[in-house]
């Protein structure tokens, strides 16, 4: 299967682009992918198929990153995009708005964030406010063409509705390092898509990040 060798190929050239396996890069791993297509270009490398002018990408330079949820997490992917030439807003009702302005980031409604963005990156908790809080409807209001990163938690997403928005092109391609169930079903349609990348939760894997709670 393509997406099988896909998900083989993504966990391949993460470590080989990133200095570090976290959070923070993991996901503008996955903006890199995304944009450049290399998780499926990979597979056909693999299987013999040179066919250099037939997939091409999108720069991510002027593209607008939704960034929702503004915590630690979404503030340092939020740099590390603005730093690729992104424009970045942010969702986030608690985030402190000078917080976001010293990084040049603009604090937006929720509706305005996914209305708005190219890619969207998920960084929230998973509470009874943020469950399946993308859904049908939020799919709906978003971009034709939207790229969907989500390494917060696998319940904010509806993944049935993530499917038919990948079906319907409203939503691109999606990467996710997380799920409403882990690992999720081997028959999982969102899993099985050919336009998703998954990898099975690791943002946290690394040797550093193992061994820093041992010294806090």
């Amino acid at each position: 299967m393509i997406a099988n060798a896909a998900i083989i190929c993504h966990l391949f050239l993460v470590p080989t682009m990133l200095i570090h396996m976290n959070t923070y890069y993991v996901k503008i791993g996955f903006d890199l992918l995304l944009s450049s297509g290399a998780y499926f270009i990979c597979f056909l490398i693999n299987v013999g198929k040179w066919e250099r002018n037939k997939y091409v990408g999108v720069s991510l330079v002027g593209k607008t990153l939704a960034v929702m949820g503004f915590g630690k997490v979404g503030s340092e992917v939020a740099r590390r995009a603005k730093g690729l030439g992104m424009h970045v807003i942010a969702h986030d009702p608690y985030a402190p708005a000078d917080r976001a302005r010293a990084i040049g980031v603009e604090l937006v409604s929720f509706d305005e964030a996914i209305a708005t963005a190219d890619f969207i990156s998920l960084h929230m908790p998973l509470t009874p406010a943020t469950a399946k809080i993308l859904n049908d409807e939020t799919f709906a209001k978003m971009k034709k063409g939207v790229r969907i990163v989500n390494v917060a938690r696998g319940g904010v997403i509806d993944e049935d509705a993530l499917v038919r928005a990948l079906d319907a092109g409203i939503v691109a391609q999606a990467a996710l390092d997380v799920f409403t169930v882990e690992p999720p079903p081997q028959d999982s349609k969102l899993v099985q898509h050919e336009r998703v990348t998954v990898t099975p939760h690791l943002g946290a894997s690394t040797k550093e990040a193992q061994v820093w709670p041992l010294f806090r």
